[in-house]
């Protein structure tokens, strides 16, 4: 067993060495390695993370960085244990997590979010990763029917594992995964073009429209917003005034 510094309760806290080998492992793994994974579920924790914007719009986004913290292969195997996954051995679950933390961070998310943290295994089975999200439906050039999801990066594939899930579940899915999908703005050498789904969640914590502040004249109407910092790489200044005409994004340097 290998100390991993105390707890809030003065308690010495240990992980596993397999724990300990994975969290050093790789540049992936290192992300939250040193970081006391907390006892309270994670699930939890992700509630108390989570940012509502519009503030009393009951939607909600995770900060990139917050997540990163968050989800990381400690705390992904104690998740996973948590929900009695049953492994061959320590070595096989350590190996998991891992994988889980580095390719499919925001899909677990999304299923702890859900209570149900132990189906990522059926995705990771199809080979689904973060990098099919966010899921697209199947009926969305009808009005109406059972609603499918299929792979992000694959719209006409639908996902095996999902097929049998109930009707509430899918749409509990399909809300909660534009938690995880907040853009991240960046500054290139020309204009970059974002087409936002409708139900993306901007990462705004400060919106200066809403607070009828926007200032209008000839064809525009500007205002100011505050992106939350770990969506923002806008001329690489953090602080930069960034204002939105007619849903153009515009930066400004102090």
């Amino acid at each position: 067993m290998v100390a991993d510094g105390s707890s809030s309760n003065g308690q010495e806290r240990y992980i596993t060495s397999e724990e300990s080998n994975c969290l050093s492992a790789s540049p992936g793994c290192g992300r939250a390695s040193a970081k006391l994974v907390s006892d309270e579920p994670l699930r939890n924790q992700l509630g108390s993370a989570r940012i509502e914007w519009p503030e009393g719009g009951y939607r909600y986004f995770y900060p990139e960085d917050v997540l990163q913290q968050l989800i990381n292969p400690s705390s992904v195997l104690m998740e996973l244990k948590r929900c009695e996954v049953k492994f061959v051995n320590e070595n096989s679950a350590s190996q998991t997590a891992k994988r889980i933390a580095e390719f499919a961070p925001k899909l677990f998310t999304i299923l702890v979010c859900l209570q149900y943290g132990e189906l990522i295994y059926e995705f990771l089975d199809e080979d689904i990763d973060d990098s099919h999200l966010p899921f697209v439906r199947s009926d969305r050039n009808t009005t109406r029917g059972s609603v499918k999801f299929c792979s992000g990066k694959h719209p006409n594939t639908l996902i095996k594992c999902m097929e049998s899930w109930d009707q509430w579940l899918v749409g509990q899915f399909g809300q909660t995964q534009w938690y995880t999908q907040a853009p991240i703005f960046e500054f290139g050498d020309g204009i970059k073009h974002y087409e936002l789904d409708d139900n993306c969640v901007l990462p705004w914590i400060e919106d200066h429209e809403r607070r009828d502040r926007a200032a209008e004249g000839g064809f525009s109407s500007v205002w100011r917003v505050v992106i939350h910092p770990a969506h923002q790489r806008l001329l690489g200044a953090p602080n930069s005034e960034v204002y939105i005409s007619n849903s153009v994004i515009a930066a400004q340097t102090n």
